[in-house]
């Protein structure tokens, strides 16, 4: 019997009008909420049972964000809500199936709780003013090949992540790579192909991490040596 973790799954994000590439890491107990309404059939052939036909679908998506007005996922996802603004969602299985949408956010509660870290609960909705609910279903296939690191480990020397090996062919475009310096995610580089070293990274190993929203798995590389 095969079963599927919920620490395996994944949330991307991304602009709306394309599938989500950017992999969210600050969230937890993600839900995908799909109902259908009913229209009632029932006739003297129900033999007094009550009959039903489905009608429309709905969906949409809930899950809790870490307060931090510093993280590129919350200010995504709040920009959003401020402005009424579409987001592109992608929420997977950690396989490749799951819902994609255009989304707008319509719940961004904050509990300020005396003695726990303050969480944002976020409720996000399709919306007309981009792409309609598509359930995707994976092509049964897991990242492989390898991904690399061009460049200098020198500060002020660019860093740029190399997919030309990635396979499958098609996942070398569309996948969002996120950059890591000793292990802890480097916010201002999601999503970036390249990374300029920082003073910070002097004496560090600097990582990425690439990621594709229709693919299971993951690719990582990082400097062979540390960050002078």
């Amino acid at each position: 019997m095969q079963y599927v973790l919920g620490l395996d799954c994944k949330l991307f994000r991304g602009a709306a009008g394309a599938t989500a590439a950017t992999e969210m890491t600050n969230v937890k107990n993600v839900t995908i909420n799909l109902s259908a309404g009913s229209a009632d059939i029932t006739t003297r052939a129900a033999q007094g049972w009550r009959a039903k036909a489905p009608t429309l679908k709905e969906g949409n998506t809930t899950f809790d964000m870490l307060y931090d007005p510093t993280d590129a996922d919350f200010i995504a996802v709040q920009t959003a809500f401020l402005n009424n603004a579409p987001i592109a969602f992608f929420v997977t299985d950690g396989q490749g199936n799951g819902l994609d949408c255009d989304f707008v956010i319509t719940g961004f509660s904050q509990p300020q709780d005396l003695e726990s870290a303050i969480m944002v609960s976020v409720t996000a909705e399709p919306t007309l003013a981009g792409r309609g609910v598509a359930w995707v279903q994976a092509s049964g296939s897991t990242l492989g090949g390898a991904v690399t690191l061009s460049g200098t480990a020198t500060v002020g020397q660019t860093l740029t992540a190399v997919l030309t090996s990635v396979t499958p062919s098609a996942a070398q475009t569309g996948g969002s790579v996120r950059w890591y310096r000793n292990a802890v995610e480097i916010e201002t580089a999601a999503g970036a192909t390249s990374y300029e070293l920082a003073a910070a990274d002097a004496g560090a190993v600097v990582s990425i991490v690439y990621t594709h929203p229709a693919y299971a798995g993951s690719l990582t590389a990082a400097t062979a040596t540390l960050v002078s």
